[in-house]
């Protein structure tokens, strides 16, 4: 363990750091300093005063039990020791915290107070030890310092009560696997009643009953349960990096004036959570409101008297009285969609004091009445929808921006609460109401990429925390430093992220919109598997002509649920959004389905989210398919179209049209076969197209798969076909029952390992070819940007 070599210096901090460095070596990750205090361990709190004895010993104790009191209530193991640490003096002063467990575990009467301020009328009681030491002299006089932190760490018991269970079931999810536990909400309860695991360090047995959280009973769900209901909350980590660009919003404050900071989605108090490690008085400024009378009891525990104002407020006469409830089982008075926050008398006087900086900090919920989620949870959330806010949205904002609730706050929070220039907004929100939907046109001030994932979110993607000043600004073009969370949840950093908004969409530019009068107004359509589909009264109405070929749908900007706004098929796709690819230009649309499969093929989580699909070159594309310049690229796109596992076009027979539909986007040329793209290929091949060796492995592999399913799949395999990747996997790499498995369920297994295995193989190659050949031109013509 390194040792210190030189003289003690008088900034408290640097001491502070010197101090630290002696003990645990340079760089050490064994002392934390965070949550506004002077450092702990698994085993000691520290407290840093110039001079204990003159600061008073009981008050500088009585400051490390509030912090240990908040300990308590978040789920943050307790130390076993107090060190108070005089400076001038070089002493510690040793207390063990056991004998001051009733003040930690008395949250609602100890969390809360100022810590500076200490417990009014506390004594210290005898220590259990003091140390003298030496920084001047590393060897001898840090020894016994040394000895006592190198005791094995020790914490204290806390009680458990409904004013940690909160807290204490965070701490079991995020640690249960390093115990060897279940991250599950029925083991978590276990474990408090028999703490024998992730626990049992650090909370006594819990004797209570399950009805004594009746009320906060949802948010002590555990993350797969969260996810599947859609919670949505922010992880701390990214809660503590969003403070800084609070502290810029705060340094811009006029001088003289007063501000506040209002969150009017709060939740339980996450973003709120790391002010004190700015500055204590940070949270003096501080207006939160929640919906959701469960969250309202964790904010009321965790804030109450240290923030200036809670919405509903907490009761002075009867602080345990629960707020009102409205029709819906929401708290009254708090609908930030409605005029509840905008019309509170609270709030009200400082939006109409013009010496008030109104700083917002949030992240609001996120849900589109569009999506999937939303329409599977039956369009609930307290029909937000319904809002006077959304309403008045709805006169300035059209389109699918006007049904998101994200977009709602955003929107409001422009609208109602910034006033002045220094007026801020600091919001987490997925970047696409900036970049695609242009809601606001804002002064950029800084901000960063976060991964969704860790918001309990379902699939990893980029989410921004973004900085606004209420200034105006036709900015195109920002920069987000990029941070992950690893399994210590601890914050990684990665490459800048540039994020550039986009002008104009496929469906405005590239779609093919043409409905000559030589189309058949009859035919059939299918579903996204490409089979036929019975129409019914909204689908999309079919279209016949002998030059159809397929039809695209290369909707929405983003890539949210890509394989449902990304479908190539035979026919007609019920679900319409799309158009008819014909003969005679069907080679320059297929770029669209390329940049389509971006991240199928670009997993990484900066990538979902933050890229999206344009058409903002377009006159440059189209200059340069005229000219023949981009005659390459073309070829590129055939290939991987030819080949992309997400090509649902298929030969169909036996339609209720009687009509055969032959695949021709494919490139099965058994038996002297053709099909229009194989005889594209080798027109591009026959004007200087030379194949690379990577494509001329993806068709050896091909062949190879053409001539297996020929040979040895006769039972499936129709010589009539024009067969393409998708319809081989589905209807020739078919699994049969091979016996029983334990449960007495059938055993299936592929009936033709071999295909299957070719089949794996040909679509990883395709991957491959995604990202070398195709990705680098599709963001030059900004199909991706």
């Amino acid at each position: 363990m390194a040792l210190l070599t030189k003289t003690v210096v008088t900034d408290e901090r640097t001491w502070q750091g010197d101090f630290y460095n002696a003990l645990f070596g340079v760089g050490s990750d064994e002392i934390t300093i965070d949550r506004s205090t002077d450092g702990y361990t698994k085993g000691i709190f520290f407290e840093h005063k110039t001079n204990v004895k003159s600061y008073g010993e009981s008050k500088a104790l009585s400051q490390a039990l509030i912090y240990l009191a908040r300990f308590n209530r978040d789920g943050v193991p307790v130390p076993a020791k107090i060190c108070l640490v005089g400076q001038d003096e070089q002493k510690c002063y040793i207390y063990d915290t056991e004998k001051y467990i009733d003040y930690i575990n008395d949250i609602p009467q100890y969390a809360n107070l100022k810590a500076s301020d200490g417990i009014f009328g506390f004594h210290a009681g005898a220590r259990a030890r003091l140390i003298e030491f030496d920084m001047n002299n590393p060897v001898r006089g840090m020894k016994e310092v040394l000895d006592f932190v190198q005791e094995a760490p020790r914490t204290v018991k806390v009680e458990i009560t409904e004013h940690n269970v909160y807290g204490w079931a965070n701490f079991y999810y995020d640690h249960a696997i390093e115990f060897k536990q279940k991250p599950e909400k029925k083991r978590f309860f276990d474990e408090l009643r028999n703490p024998v695991g992730t626990l049992k360090e650090f909370i006594e047995p819990w004797t209570g009953q399950e009805s004594d959280f009746k009320y906060i009973m949802d948010i002590l769900n555990d993350p797969k349960t969260q996810r599947e209901l859609g919670a949505y909350y922010t992880p701390p980590a990214y809660a503590k990096k969003a403070v800084e660009l609070v502290k810029q919003a705060i340094a811009r404050v006029p001088q003289d004036n007063d501000y506040v900071i209002i969150d009017r989605c709060a939740g339980t108090g996450n973003l709120e959570m790391y002010f004190d490690d700015v500055d204590e008085d940070i949270l003096s400024h501080v207006i939160v409101s929640t919906y959701e009378l469960k969250e309202w009891l964790v904010l009321k525990d965790r804030y109450k008297g240290r923030v200036r104002y809670i919405i509903p407020p907490v009761s002075e006469i009867t602080p345990d009285a629960l707020p009102d409830l409205n029709d819906d089982g929401f708290l009254r008075g708090a609908n930030a969609l409605t005029r509840d926050i905008i019309d509170n008398a609270e709030v009200r006087k400082y939006l109409d004091n013009s010496k008030c900086t109104i700083i917002l900090f949030e992240n609001p919920p996120y849900l589109e009445s569009q999506s999937i989620e939303y329409q599977r949870n039956g369009g609930t959330t307290a029909d937000w929808k319904n809002g006077c806010v959304v309403e008045e949205m709805k006169k300035t904002v059209s389109g699918t921006a006007s049904n998101d609730i994200t977009n709602a706050f955003i929107w409001s929070g422009f609208e109602y609460f910034l006033r002045h220039p220094t007026d801020s907004y600091i919001v987490f929100a997925p970047v696409k109401y900036w970049k695609a939907q242009k809601l606001i046109e804002k002064k950029f001030m800084g901000g960063f990429a976060f991964n969704r994932l860790h918001f309990h979110a379902k699939v990893k993607s980029c989410i921004m925390c973004a900085y606004w000043s209420n200034e105006k600004s036709a900015t195109t073009e920002i920069s987000l430093k990029a941070f992950d969370i690893d399994k210590q949840h601890k914050l990684v950093p990665e490459a800048d992220l540039p994020v550039k908004q986009i002008r104009s969409f496929y469906s405005e530019v590239y779609y093919d919109k043409r409905n000559p009068d030589t189309d058949e107004l009859e035919g059939i359509i299918c579903g996204s598997k490409g089979t036929e589909k019975e129409a019914k009264k909204n689908d999309l109405k079919p279209r016949f002509n002998d030059d159809i070929i397929g039809y695209l749908v290369a909707g929405t900007s983003g890539f949210d649920h890509p394989d449902l706004h990304s479908i190539l098929t035979r026919v007609g796709y019920y679900g319409a959004h799309g158009f008819f690819l014909r003969k005679d230009n069907f080679v320059e649309k297929l770029p669209m389905f390329a940049a389509s499969r971006y991240v199928t093929y670009n997993t990484h989580w900066t990538e979902k989210g933050r890229i999206m699909k344009s058409a903002d070159k377009s006159a440059q594309f189209f200059a340069d398919v005229a000219s023949g310049v981009a005659n390459d690229f073309l070829c590129r796109c055939l290939i991987f179209t030819g080949f992309e596992p997400q090509n649902h076009c298929r030969t169909l027979s036996e339609c209720s049209d009687g009509r055969f539909y032959k695949n021709e986007l494919c490139f099965d040329n058994l038996d002297g076969k053709t099909t229009l793209a194989y005889d594209k290929l080798n027109e591009f091949i026959a004007n200087g197209y030379e194949l690379s060796e990577q494509e001329e492995a993806l068709f050896d592999k091909w062949n190879t798969i053409l001539e297996y399913i020929k040979e040895n799949c006769s039972d499936e395999y129709n010589p009539n076909y024009s067969y393409g990747l998708y319809q081989i996997d589905d209807e020739l790499n078919i699994k049969v029952q091979q016996g029983l498995n334990k449960d007495g369920s059938p055993k299936m297994v592929n009936k033709y390992g071999d295909l299957n295995n070719l089949i794996g193989d040909l679509k990883t190659m395709v991957g491959d070819y995604y990202r070398n050949s195709l990705v680098k031109t599709l963001f030059e013509y900004e199909f991706l940007k």
